[in-house]
């Protein structure tokens, strides 16, 4: 094996090929487990309101948050804010709260979209929890 795992499992998924992941696409067990966590959803309550957001987080959305966290230039500030903007709108479930604008919107008028993102990922922190416990 050549380079870092990383490089190796990269490589591994790239090969795959489109009839494996026809194969998988029609496996029964593998969609409903896609459904479950496509189903699962949790909520944020901001004055009121009903945020409903996923519960587990995807490859895509993962790698989202990834970049949010290690974002290397601190004064990136609009960097560092539509990647949040982004997350938020992926995590959400409903309009208008699954879109970025709606986010950046909220942050122009004075609201907090960054603690309501920690609350949902404290929801998601519990969800795995639980999931773990499961196990």
């Amino acid at each position: 094996m050549t380079g870092t795992s990383e490089e190796w499992i990269k490589e591994s998924f790239a090969e795959a090929d489109e009839m494996t992941k026809k194969e998988l696409a029609e496996n029964i067990n593998i969609t409903n487990i896609i459904a479950a966590g496509e189903k699962a959803d949790s909520v944020v309550v901001v004055n009121g309101v009903n945020i409903r957001h996923k519960t587990f987080i995807a490859r895509p959305l993962r790698r989202q948050l990834v970049k949010l966290s290690k974002n290397t230039d601190d004064t990136d500030y609009e960097g560092i804010e539509n990647t949040m903007y982004k997350t938020l709108a992926a995590l959400c479930l409903d309009a208008p709260f699954n879109n970025p604008q709606t986010w950046s919107y909220i942050e122009e008028q004075g609201g907090d979209a960054s603690s309501i993102l920690a609350e949902m990922m404290k929801n998601i922190s519990k969800a795995q929890e639980s999931l773990k416990s499961f196990r």
